[in-house]
C-alpha cells in the first residue's frame, strides 16, 4: 500500500486557523518560502475575501514567483482597500525585466 503524504495546506484548511494568522504566517515566509505564502494568503482570502491585508500578501508572493501581471493588482487592489498597506516593504522583483510578464 502506498501512503501519500498530505499536503500541509491541506491539513491546515481543517484547522481552525484565523484568516489574520494565516496572513500573518503568509507575510513571515514572503522572502523565504514564497510559493507557501501564496498558499497561507490564498486560504485566508477563501475564509475572509475582504482580508486587504492577505491580499497584499498574495500579490507579493504572485511578484515573488515571476508573475507579477497577476501580482500587481493584487498589491493596488489590497492599498486602495487600506492605505496603511501601502507602507508595507517588500523588496519586489524588478517589474521592467524579463520576468515581468506571466
Amino acid at each position: 500500500m502506498t501512503v501519500h503524504p498530505t499536503p500541509p495546506e491541506a491539513s491546515l484548511a481543517g484547522h481552525a486557523t484565523s484568516p489574520e494568522r494565516l496572513a500573518a504566517e503568509a507575510g513571515a515566509l514572503l522572502s523565504t518560502r514564497p510559493a507557501r505564502a501564496r498558499t497561507l494568503a490564498e486560504l485566508a482570502l477563501q475564509r475572509s475575501p475582504g482580508l486587504a491585508v492577505a491580499r497584499h500578501h498574495l500579490g507579493e508572493a504572485m511578484c515573488r514567483l515571476g508573475a507579477t501581471g497577476r501580482g500587481l493588482p493584487l498589491i493596488e487592489q489590497a492599498v486602495l482597500e487600506d492605505p496603511r498597506l501601502a507602507h508595507l516593504e517588500g523588496g519586489l522583483p524588478d517589474t521592467q525585466g524579463p520576468s515581468a510578464g506571466d
